[in-house]
């Protein structure tokens, strides 16, 4: 395996495999053995009979109230540490045309919005880097195209600004949360902007049933609410597809930050429909006709008929929309439904619908029950009302625009998971439209709009590449998190920019810094202890089999893989919960097992990830050979303070039944000064006092 190669697995391994989406093994977690019997004891029946019953039981007796099952799903977080960094509550003006004044201009109306910020990597150097001697810390570098690279940096801030950002969009009842694991890995190489369409996840009409990681403040939802509302009112108290086109349009080309950027569109489900459109658009209504320069399309529906169709189709297509209009006169009536749909628990009609409920863990099924049961039924019914199904025309003159970028023909290719290669023809002419959807999707079947849209790029010779991913349904993020991350960033750094690439960043900071092992601070990193000294509970004497250190550094004479090997026998593994790919190259470790937890600096880790790392500490505990009388497993951030010290503290506390404060000054004796942001102990008390 390449250094590349390498150092692309291990960002998607830290992106995925440590996102709240699933946890191995998760039958043995104390969270699921209570969901299934809760499951087991208010949400099963045998039969239909008894299924009506558990039905009416839970309207009249009940009062429709969540049970206990219901209540432990909602007590998770929806949201991520990701979001609570980098999300917001913004003001946007959106132009409006249906609201005009006497002189004929159209009126903006004032609409707040969740949304989702987060910088290039690269912006932080840009203060430091006109007193950098960047010809000097590159000597000794043997980096492929260096003088190219060199060339950018002297002017760093305007070239950052020339490569693409991209822009997320959710589908109908989704939420930014769905996106964790691809917002991990992308942040790591590129800007990132993403937006809670109007009335869902933190931009929602009703305040959130469950458990948030951040909580809006009555302010913020005062303010949500009463601009949805005017946005609403103009909109014919519906939210049209053409509103939301609109609406991020405004954003986009009034926005100082994505005005006049070029743009990565990725979205899922209905909000594929909503950026083909949006990108329909910009490309009308942009000088630059390649300001789109590619489609990311997850689980796309299907398209609606083309305007020639015939009656007999379209009317198919109305009705289809029309029934679910009826509900909006009943809301209750839909609520009921909603009900009677989730009942059984993690084998509801609810799940099968969207996952493929076989294959998923417990784990996967409760986080998106978590999710179903944040959408208003109100706010859903007023989208399918407005929903207008992109046809086939506006598909084939949005996709045109990508033919016509590339000046010269291709064709569309598919392929598998196992072979996914395109048909290209030269470097000129790779494709900008990526389709990904699931074999088993029983809400947008491939049958239904992948394979249509394919065939309709096959014939105007736009190049795309199209892959099915196997056992995986509608929710392809939350199933396949790994393969689906790994499908977009080989896409994006290959067909789009090559400088869209996590190595590509890794070798700019190595120029910067002048050494491919370079720190962030060196001389503060060089003053710490480098291991923990062993764990003691202060009040029962008892030994932690984890230990904290500073991150490794990979030609250190003092705190290197080998050196860490050859002076502790003892330590069997290495859990690097960075941010970021390690100072040093984790496959030179031969006898050490090294695993990647990553979470994000300066906020404690949330419950779900807790969950993740005390279920890894027991795995690799119980895997180890029995001559072992004392395995030791050493955990990392960057220094080994504060996000390491608050996991330590969590698997004491829970594992070992240590006193939260026995864990803490237990924590400190081991590496002084401890634990150093207050809100991480004050964390730890809220969350077990």
């Amino acid at each position: 395996m390449s250094g590349n190669e390498l150092e692309e697995k291990l960002i998607i391994e830290a992106a995925t495999l440590s996102s709240s989406f699933y946890l191995e093994n998760d039958t043995s977690n104390s969270f699921i053995q209570q969901l299934l019997e809760y499951e087991a004891k208010y949400e099963s029946y045998n039969n239909i009979i008894s299924k009506l019953s558990l039905f009416f039981k839970k309207i009249f007796i009940y009062k429709g109230n969540h049970s206990k099952f219901e209540k432990l799903i909602l007590n998770e977080p929806a949201d991520c540490t990701l979001l609570a960094k980098y999300s917001s509550i913004e003001k946007f003006l959106i132009a409006n045309d249906n609201n005009i004044n006497q002189a004929g201009v159209g009126l903006g109306v004032e609409v707040y919005l969740n949304t989702l910020r987060i910088p290039h990597p690269l912006e932080r150097f840009i203060p430091k880097i006109q007193n950098i001697n960047l010809t000097e810390n590159s000597r000794n570098l043997n980096f492929p195209n260096l003088n190219e690279n060199l060339t950018f940096l002297k002017n760093l801030k305007t070239n950052l600004n020339t490569l693409p950002l991209v822009i997320f969009i959710h589908g109908l009842g989704g939420q930014l949360s769905q996106f964790e694991s691809l917002f991990a890995l992308l942040s790591q190489f590129i800007q990132v902007f993403a937006v809670d369409l109007p009335g869902f996840g933190k931009s929602s009409l009703s305040k959130n049933k469950g458990n948030l990681i951040q909580n809006l403040s009555n302010l913020e939802f005062q303010s949500i609410n009463s601009s949805i509302g005017n946005f609403l009112s103009l909109n014919n108290n519906t939210f049209t597809t053409s509103s939301i086109v609109n609406l991020l349009h405004s954003i986009i080309t009034t926005d100082p930050i994505l005005k006049n950027r070029k743009l990565i569109l990725i979205s899922h489900s209905m909000g594929t429909h909503i950026a083909i459109k949006l990108a329909l658009k910009l490309f009308k209504n942009s000088i630059d006709k390649s300001i789109v320069t590619s489609l990311i399309l997850l689980s796309p529906p299907s398209l609606s008929p083309p305007v020639n169709a015939n009656d007999e189709t379209i009317n198919k297509t109305l009705l289809q929309l029309s029934f679910f209009k009826i509900f909006l006169k009943f809301p209750k009536l839909f609520n009921y439904i909603r009900l009677y749909d989730r009942l059984g628990g993690f084998n509801s009609n609810s799940l099968k619908r969207v996952l493929n409920i076989n294959t998923c863990s417990y784990y996967q099924k409760a986080r998106q029950l978590r999710w179903n049961m944040d959408i208003d039924s109100v706010t859903w019914l007023k989208y399918i009302s407005g929903f207008q199904p992109l046809n086939e025309s506006d598909f084939i003159s949005s996709m045109s625009f990508f033919n016509s970028n590339s000046n010269s023909n291709s064709s569309s290719s598919s392929s598998s998971t196992s072979n996914s290669t395109s048909n290209s023809n030269a470097s000129m002419n790779m494709p900008k439209i990526l389709i990904v959807c699931g074999e088993n999707d029983n809400v947008t079947p491939y049958s239904k709009g992948t394979q249509k849209m394919e065939c309709l790029l096959c014939s105007i010779n736009v190049a795309s590449i199209t892959i099915p991913i196997a056992n995986c349904g509608h929710s392809i993020l939350l199933e396949k998190p790994e393969l689906a991350c790994g499908l977009i960033l080989k896409f994006i750094s290959n067909n789009i920019d090559s400088k869209l690439n996590p190595s590509w960043v890794l070798t700019i900071k190595a120029i910067i810094s002048g050494d491919k092992w370079g720190l962030k601070n060196i001389v503060k990193w060089e003053s710490l202890q480098n291991i923990s000294f062993p764990i003691q509970n202060p009040s029962t004497f008892q030994f932690s089999p984890l230990l904290a250190m500073k991150t490794l550094r990979q030609d250190d004479d003092n705190h290197s893989p080998s050196i860490l090997e050859l002076k502790n026998p003892d330590i069997v593994a290495i859990i690097d919960i960075s941010a970021d790919l390690p100072p040093y190259n984790p496959t030179t470790l031969k006898r050490i097992k090294y695993y990647k937890l990553a979470t994000v600096s300066k906020i404690p880790p949330d419950s779900l990830m807790v969950r993740k790392f005390i279920s890894l500490v027991d795995d690799i505990l119980f895997n180890q050979p029995n001559q072992l009388s004392d395995p030791r497993v050493v955990v990392h951030c960057h220094y080994g303070f504060n996000r390491t010290g608050f996991l330590i503290c969590c698997y004491l506390i829970e594992k070992l039944s240590w006193s939260v404060a026995d864990a803490v000054l237990s924590f400190k004796k081991a590496k002084y000064p401890g634990i150093k942001h207050p809100h991480f102990v004050d964390a730890l008390y809220l969350r077990y006092n």
